[in-house]
């Protein structure tokens, strides 16, 4: 398993949750449903956030290893999402 950041940019806001996940594939989920997002969504928002995320394609930052980004929907705005693939410990 490896650790991976999502850095999470929404709403004017930047938010940042970890998980160990096994691919970057499966990373993105589990970050989110990793962060205590009850301050900044709704349980059904979430949901969706959720959903969203499993069937992105996060696309490979040219210029950088192990950084992809993406989007996703949160109500009426977008959220920018950045994945990387994070060192446990340096």
């Amino acid at each position: 398993m490896n650790l991976y950041t999502l850095v999470i940019d929404y709403d004017g806001g930047t938010y940042i949750c970890q998980a160990e996940a096994s691919s970057k594939v499966a990373a993105p989920v589990a970050c989110i449903e990793s962060w205590d997002s009850s301050s900044v969504l709704k349980k059904e928002t979430r949901s969706s956030l959720i959903e969203q995320v499993a069937s992105e394609e996060f696309t490979a930052i040219s210029g950088a290893s192990n950084v992809w980004c993406g989007c996703a929907n949160i109500g009426s705005g977008l959220a920018i999402l950045n994945l990387i693939q994070t060192v446990k410990n340096v």
